[in-house]
């Protein structure tokens, strides 16, 4: 049997082994369906005639698909095909199982169709498939205790030498003849103060032609790493609603004099790690030291926590150590540039000289201490 309502609204449908109840909002929108009494689906509107979202329920599982309002172009054929493959990728035989599952209501030939329509759209973009990720990771940040979000900052090469027919691949010559072949990988990551990952705000992969940028559709390829960082920090920090302060971790690339003074002229904070043949000067001391010599004369200073950590190729508790000292960064940004015959130079900039906080820190290894040393411009 079924039961309306007064503007003809389907209100629920029963058979002989469940009952289907529909509820509506004031203007006589499906904002829920129930079965059995039990919430299986969830309808959120945009305005009085656009389907914003349907969060999906199941025993263990609750997920959103996104008809993207922010893109008014989207077809409506195009919103059903990303509610399709959503519906797919959670009928995974196992909830960590990765990629697109398509085992659908449907034929197979309309899964197919589907899945072609989708991924052939110029209106499907990478940064559009990417919102609802940046969604769920700044809610649960601004929902975690501590006064800071972390995000580290990383690059990583995908080796391709074997793909010889590919012609979008990066070559990058290394010490002698060897060459680096592949893809260029640079992630963020967002992260608690304690450290634990909240997901993935950006991702570049970048080819010799083009870089594929969950941020940034048009991003140039002639920028060097740390100037697409300061690009990308920027994105961040301007278009996600965080509400805790950002620390930037950068791993030694980042040990930049020129990174450091776009920080500084941000107001952004940072955590980089130090390259052991620069130097700083110390101001108490009057004198200048290579940050490594540096790292080894600070004494092993406060007890900072214990973690777990292979030593003698065994998992055993160790203790970390942390002291710092004040240092003033006086030397010039430097960049390396290919000069009109092709070949290599570097160019040096004067600037103002950067006040920062230098951290070691220590914990025992089979060879005796490791010693990590930072930069930092966060007080705190």
């Amino acid at each position: 049997t079924y039961a309306y309502g007064t503007m003809g609204e389907l209100k629920e449908v029963t058979t002989a082994t469940k009952t289907i109840t529909y509820k509506h909002n004031a203007n006589k929108q499906r904002v829920a369906k129930l079965i059995n009494g039990e919430i299986t689906e969830k309808y959120l509107w945009e305005n009085l005639t656009t389907l914003l979202a349907i969060p999906f329920y199941t025993t263990n599982l609750k997920e959103k698909c996104y008809y993207s309002s922010k893109r008014k172009d989207m077809n409506q054929r195009l919103k059903k095909d990303i509610e399709k493959l959503v519906r797919g990728e959670m009928n995974t035989k196992h909830r960590s199982q990765s990629g697109m599952n398509l085992v659908l209501e449907t034929d197979g030939w309309s899964q197919v169709q589907a899945s072609w329509r989708f991924y052939n759209n110029e209106e499907v973009t990478i940064p559009s498939l990417n919102d609802p990720i940046i969604e769920e990771v700044v809610e649960q940040s601004n929902k975690r205790a501590g006064n800071y979000t972390l995000v580290a900052y990383d690059w990583s090469h995908l080796d391709y030498k074997k793909h010889t027919k590919k012609q979008e691949l990066v070559t990058k010559n290394k010490k002698g003849n060897a060459k680096q072949i592949g893809y260029d990988l640079q992630g963020s990551l967002a992260m608690d103060e304690k450290g634990n990952p909240l997901g993935t705000l950006a991702q570049n992969l970048a080819t010799s032609e083009k870089i594929y940028s969950t941020y940034d559709s048009n991003i140039d390829t002639n920028l060097t790493h740390l100037e697409e960082l300061v690009q990308r920090t920027k994105y961040i920090r301007e278009n996600y609603k965080f509400e805790k302060e950002l620390v930037d971790i950068i791993d030694r690339e980042g040990d930049s004099v020129a990174l450091m003074r776009e920080y500084e002229a941000n107001g952004w904070c940072y955590l980089i790690r130090a390259k052991s043949n620069h130097k700083v000067y110390l101001p108490d001391e009057d004198r200048e030291v290579k940050q490594g010599d540096l790292a080894k004369e600070l004494t092993l200073g406060s007890y900072l926590k214990t973690i777990k950590y292979k030593v003698d190729k065994k998992m055993q508790k160790v203790k970390i150590f942390v002291n710092e000292i004040e240092v003033t960064i006086k030397r010039d940004a430097t960049k390396s540039v290919l000069d009109e015959d092709g070949k290599r130079k570097t160019i040096f900039t004067e600037g103002k000289s950067i006040k920062a906080r230098f951290v070691v820190e220590r914990f025992p290894r089979y060879n005796g201490l490791r010693c990590n040393a930072y930069f930092t411009n966060n007080p705190k």
